[in-house]
């Protein structure tokens, strides 16, 4: 980083790089999701939705989510503290939308083998 800023390079020329290529990137990973969504399991589009506009919304939630990723890597100045802070954003979200399964639906087997791998982790 430090040949970047010698050479001359400014911080919107820096930020604007990180911008666009992940933008591509998220491109390419639309493309390859649409591909074996419509193609290779062949989920049929019911609703008769318009595949450029899913394009358009993927695209847009997906420069949120990378923006918001920006933004906690400027505030922060470490990569831990920068972890910490996007768990404590998502992980209220996670579990207020009821998406973790709860211990009575999961078997016995794994609540055996997950308490055991915690017992593990904690020792070391």
């Amino acid at each position: 980083m430090d040949r970047t800023w010698v050479a001359g390079v400014s911080v919107a020329e820096i930020i604007i790089s990180q911008v666009v290529t992940q933008f591509f990137i998220l491109l390419v990973q639309i493309i390859l999701m649409l591909v074996f969504v419509l193609w290779v399991f062949q989920v049929y589009n019911r609703s008769a939705g318009n595949i450029p506009l899913l394009m358009v919304l993927a695209l847009l939630q997906g420069m949120t989510g990378m923006s918001f990723g920006l933004v906690i890597s400027a505030i922060c100045g470490d990569e831990n503290t920068a972890l910490q802070v996007s768990i404590a954003t998502f992980y209220p979200v996670l579990v207020l939308s009821g998406k973790p399964p709860l211990l009575v639906s999961v078997g016995t087997l794994l609540i055996f083998f997950g308490t055991l791998f915690c017992v593990i982790i904690m020792r070391m």
